[in-house]
């Protein structure tokens, strides 16, 4: 048996080693490109955000209005806030960090358990209250629209609803006529935000966020 190779096998192994060395370059540009769109795409929301919160600190409304994409062409901007059909709500804008952009979204009453974390209930004289405060991923929101719409001259926030979580209960179905109709069963939930902290808004003793742990917030999904 003749181990010896002749000068053409050697050039077939090369052109193999080429044909891969060339395919890991490729892969390897290829992974960048995204990874650098990810960074300038987050660059840009960051900017957009920090003007709009300038603006806010000078008088601008600090709501804005954060738009389903899967159902804006066919729901906006009618069926705001109609259970599993609403293709936008309203929210407070806070800011960014390293995450995303943090708003405000509804307040929840609250009474402290003995191990010092709080459970929700029915808002009365006794109970404290505590602010919403949901993260939306940068990679999760497609564009910003400024100066709003025809609609609306909130700021816009357009987002792929990601955050989706089966429920039982009451739940709205658009019929062939275009009307709405409740219904009662399982439906999907569906919200932009990956995750959510609360603080405490009726403690004037600090002038930051007192950040609390709260357990029974059935709207954090």
């Amino acid at each position: 048996m003749n181990c010896c190779l002749n000068i053409s096998d050697w050039i077939a192994i090369f052109g193999v080693l080429v044909a891969i060395i060339t395919l890991i370059v490729t892969w390897r540009i290829a992974k960048i490109i995204p990874e650098k769109d990810k960074l300038n795409h987050r660059k840009h929301i960051r900017e957009v955000v920090t003007k709009l919160t300038a603006e806010m600190k000078s008088g601008r409304n600090h709501m804005c209005k954060i738009i389903d994409m899967d159902r804006f062409e066919k729901l906006y901007p009618n069926n705001f806030n109609r259970r599993n059909r609403q293709s936008h709500f309203k929210a407070e804008l806070e800011g960014t960090d390293i995450h995303g952009v943090w708003f405000t979204y509804g307040l929840l009453g609250v009474r402290e358990r003995k191990d010092g974390s709080f459970m929700t209930t029915k808002r009365d004289d006794d109970t404290h209250t505590v602010a919403r405060s949901c993260l939306l991923p940068y990679d999760w929101i497609i564009d910003i629209d400024e100066s709003g719409d025809e609609n609306d001259t909130s700021a816009i926030f357009y987002c792929k609803f990601k955050k989706r979580k089966m429920r039982f209960g009451f739940y709205c179905v658009q019929t062939q006529d275009g009307l709405l109709k409740d219904k009662k069963g399982f439906y999907q939930d569906r919200l932009p935000f990956r995750s959510y902290q609360y603080y405490l808004v009726d403690d004037v003793k600090t002038s930051y966020p007192q950040y609390v742990e709260v357990r029974g917030d059935r709207d954090a999904i």
